[in-house]
């Protein structure tokens, strides 16, 4: 927390550097501001879309706070870059199992 407001400064001067974006995305996200950490992991992972580390950390994001077709959408495109991703492959299933989850009809309500 006390290097935040340096790396604030930082991508503030450097708002074209993925990995400083990226590395303050992490600092905010440890700092308990989610929302401040998608933008700037976002940034970087548009800055620099051949890092796959900058695209794998988003849709860990995205699987992780309830946004699974977004999660999808970034691990099918790092599929693309490497089809026998092993990690890219199983990260696949839980996100496809989580899209299932979430559109299950809700159960009948109990009648007795």
């Amino acid at each position: 927390k006390a290097e935040l407001p340096l790396l604030a400064r930082d991508a503030a001067l450097a708002p074209d550097n993925a990995p400083v974006q990226y590395r303050y995305g992490l600092a905010l996200y440890l700092a308990g501001d989610p929302k401040g950490a998608e933008v700037k992991i976002r940034r970087a992972a548009e800055l620099e879309p051949q890092v796959e580390q900058y695209t794998l950390t988003l849709a860990t994001f995205y699987r992780d706070f309830g946004r699974p077709r977004e999660a999808m959408t970034l691990i099918n495109r790092l599929l693309l870059q490497d089809p026998q991703n092993q990690t890219y492959q199983a990260m696949k299933v839980e996100i496809q199992t989580q899209i299932n989850e979430d559109t299950k009809p809700a159960p009948a309500p109990d009648r007795n």
